[in-house]
């Protein structure tokens, strides 16, 4: 108990020194032209191969505030973050947590849980979504996890996931971009499926990674990021009613890809068949990546999970890197590769 205190001290000691600084920046560099999603958005080649490798990602309805780093939060269960050490020291899977809301107040006893696991080879994510009271959390995640991990049967009772659902990082405590731009699309995007009557749920997330794409979301259960999104191209999204080729621009990859190499290949892949594209699954990967100094390039194809001859190859060299700001409160730069098919 005495240990979680210290870290929650120290986390608020954090956030109180960030506020500080970001209430006293200079006017300058808080002017609207120095957003870092904005910066990114004008310059960037591409964000193609920024999703980020989520074999395992969780969901769990906790109400706001939340912390910059989400386990610091307060109305995190205790325990949390040493079962997600312990399962990823044990089990070698990185494990993603995310807090989620909606405008509405948690009920306590019956939260939101839900868990996407890409299992080894298959580039397909099991959608599973439970209730869980606030007190279960913790036993539950460790069994639910541990099952998922040893091939066994999931813990019942359970959903299998249905429909679709967008996580929109709205994590202003994270980044100012997410706070103002994500949630921006947040209310539209959720006023949007209400006026349309689409049957796709609509939520704030936590930190998903990149603010300087924002706003940016994860497309459940595909799995798939964008990033940099207009009210218009989000609509587009939402209904898929245009070639996936004409937002690809605002793709940042698909979570079961490890590289961002193949993460750029899957993209052309999804460029060639459409919306058809998220029905491949489950397939196999072939992937080979040579760095030299003259060059860098590789090679990435797609099986099925039937066949010896590939029904999707890509060849891809590295053309170069573009340099961006890593955020609002970081001006300093990170290097982002840029890759294009050869």
């Amino acid at each position: 108990m005495f240990d979680k205190l210290i870290v929650l001290l120290y986390g608020f000691c954090v956030e109180t020194c960030c506020d500080w600084i970001y209430m006293n920046m200079d006017q300058n560099f808080m002017n609207t032209s120095q957003y870092c999603s904005l910066i990114t958005k004008e310059l960037a080649p591409s964000i193609i191969g920024t999703a980020g490798y989520k074999p395992c990602q969780i969901f769990l309805e906790l109400a706001q505030p939340w912390s910059s780093n989400i386990l610091l939060s307060e109305k995190v269960p205790e325990g949390v973050d040493i079962l997600m050490k312990d399962l990823m020291r044990k089990y070698k899977t990185p494990i993603n947590l995310n807090a989620i809301c909606s405008d509405q107040t948690p009920d306590r006893d019956a939260l939101n849980l839900m868990i996407l696991y890409c299992l080894p080879g298959s580039h397909q994510y099991t959608y599973l979504r439970y209730k869980v009271s606030f007190g279960q959390i913790v036993p539950f995640l460790r069994q639910s996890l541990t099952s998922l991990f040893t091939g066994e049967a999931p813990e019942e009772p359970s959903s299998i996931g249905e429909g679709r659902a967008m996580m929109v990082c709205c994590h202003g405590q994270r980044d100012r971009c997410c706070g103002e731009f994500g949630l921006e699309l947040y209310r539209h995007m959720r006023e949007f499926c209400l006026s349309r009557g689409l049957d796709i749920e609509v939520w704030k997330a936590s930190h998903i990674g990149g603010h300087k794409y924002a706003p940016t979301l994860i497309d459940l259960p595909s799995m798939r990021v964008w990033g940099h999104l207009s009210t218009k191209e989000a609509e587009s999204l939402l209904l898929r009613d245009q070639s996936a080729s004409t937002l690809i621009k605002r793709y940042r990859g698909f979570c079961g890809l490890p590289t961002a190499y193949e993460q750029f290949a899957e993209a052309e892949a999804f460029k060639q068949y459409s919306w058809e594209w998220l029905s491949q699954a489950p397939y196999k990967i072939s992937s080979k990546w040579d760095k030299s100094q003259d060059q860098t390039k590789g090679e990435v194809s797609f099986y099925s999970k039937k066949s010896e001859e590939p029904f999707f190859h890509c060849a891809i060299t590295q053309t170069g890197t573009f340099e961006s700001q890593a955020s609002c409160l970081k001006p300093e730069k990170k290097s982002i590769p840029i890759f294009a098919r050869t």
